[in-house]
This record gives C-alpha cells, structure tokens and sequence, in this order.
C-alpha cells in the first residue's frame, strides 16, 4: 500500500510540474507579443520565488528581460534587462548542459537590438540544440523549440 500511494504522488507531482512547466512555455511565447502574458509569467514566478527550481528561475529571468520591452523609461528597460540576463545567466551555469535554458537564451539573444552585446552565444547555442534536440524525451520541449526557431 505505502508504495502504491508513492507512485501516486510521484506521478502527481510529476504531471502538476508538466502543466506548470506547459504554462510557463505558453506564457513565455505569447509573451513577445504580449505585455499582458509577459507580467502573468513574472508575476506567477515571483510569487513563488522561495520555491522555484533551476527552470522556472530562467523562466523568472526572462520574463524580466521580456518586461524590459514594454518600459517607456530607458533606466527600467536596461535594469530589468540586467536583472534578467544575471537570473537566467545564473541558470545555465548551473545547469550548462540543460536544453530548454540553452533555448530560451538563444530566443532572447536573437531577438534583442545588437547595442545590449548580448549575443556572443547565438552560434554556441544554436550548435548545442541542433545535436541535442533529438536525444531530449520531452516532446512538447522539440516541438516548441522546432516551431519557435522557424519564426526567428
């Protein structure tokens, strides 16, 4: 019986950070063209900030670089900005060989203007994904990386 009710919560635990893992991609997508997906991804993941693993604070990082775009004032645009670039930065160094947090520096460092000299990994992380996309088990992760790297 005590076996049975682990199984049990590891496969709900593993199915609730599935969904949450699925929600925090979607947000993060929509998030670039969309102010409002941008502030529910950052509020999401400040909110449980003292909990949040590896991935979800790269996710925390790029929502402030994504929030960053939609400042008027260029001294919050560049402090989000910092402040994102250190998190998700921070990410990978702890997990250099993480495909999703490769991905997600990857789709921000293509998509900012060249003057913030944050595009020295474009090359590095594009090389990483192509010869490990296909050995990663998570299907929903290659499909959203294949279908995101065709619209940049």
């Amino acid at each position: 019986m005590r076996i049975i009710c682990f199984l049990l919560l590891c496969l709900s635990y593993s199915f609730s950070y599935s969904q949450e893992t699925h929600t925090y991609r979607e947000l993060y997508i929509e998030s670039f063209d969309k102010e409002d997906a941008c502030n529910s991804l950052n509020t999401i993941l400040e909110d449980n900030i003292k909990t949040n693993n590896n991935i979800e604070n790269a996710y925390l990082g790029v929502s402030y670089i994504m929030k960053s775009k939609y400042k008027f004032n260029p001294i919050s645009k560049l402090y989000l900005f910092s402040k994102g670039k250190e998190i998700l930065e921070r990410s990978i160094k702890e997990e250099p060989s993480n495909l999703e947090l490769k991905f997600l520096r990857l789709s921000i460092q293509q998509n900012i203007p060249e003057i913030l000299a944050y595009n020295q990994n474009i090359e590095e992380d594009q090389k990483f994904i192509n010869n490990n996309i296909n050995k990663n088990k998570d299907g929903a992760l290659k499909k959203l990386i294949k279908s995101t790297l065709k619209t940049f």
